[in-house]
């Protein structure tokens, strides 16, 4: 039966129907794991995660993270900041501190421009710091980055 939507081969399938759930060589793609507040700043990066063959869960919070579906592949952790700075540095410190993720690589990304907070958040364990809006090339490369310093690392 044709249905006019592409992919919509049998629904039980959500690999079909979701081109981006696999890879073009059948290869599992790196998980990125985002933390946001704002659904309409998760969606962006998720849309654009995924177009450059990553697999995204969004959390709104730290429990949520926790319970992302495979948290334990992550390969990375975007953290969307929001005001007050300072508790989304306590909710790196907190994923620094726990188990399962405290070897991943975490970026900040932050409507805080000035140079004080990317040094706080970097003195305070994030891997990498960009600034809103995001260059996207910068955003790709800075991901492509710090998911190639943790595969090293377990090498």
């Amino acid at each position: 039966m044709t249905t006019g939507i592409p992919f919509a081969h049998d629904a039980s399938d959500s690999s079909l129907n979701n081109p981006s759930s696999r890879s073009s060589t059948g290869e599992q793609k790196e998980l990125v794991l985002i933390l946001s507040k704002e659904p309409d700043t998760s969606f962006l990066f998720k849309v654009l995660l995924e177009m450059w063959n990553y697999r995204v869960e969004i959390a709104e919070s730290l429990e949520e993270l926790v319970f992302a579906e495979g948290h334990a592949q992550a390969r990375l952790i975007l953290i969307d900041t929001a005001l007050p700075f300072a508790e989304d540095i306590a909710k790196m410190q907190q994923i620094r501190r726990s188990e399962v993720f405290r070897r991943l690589p975490i970026v900040l990304i932050s409507g805080h421009s000035q140079p004080r907070y990317r040094e706080q958040a970097m003195a305070q364990g994030a891997d990498d710091f960009l600034v809103k809006p995001v260059d996207f090339e910068l955003l790709e490369d800075c991901l492509k980055k710090n998911i190639d310093r943790d595969n090293r690392t377990e090498a």
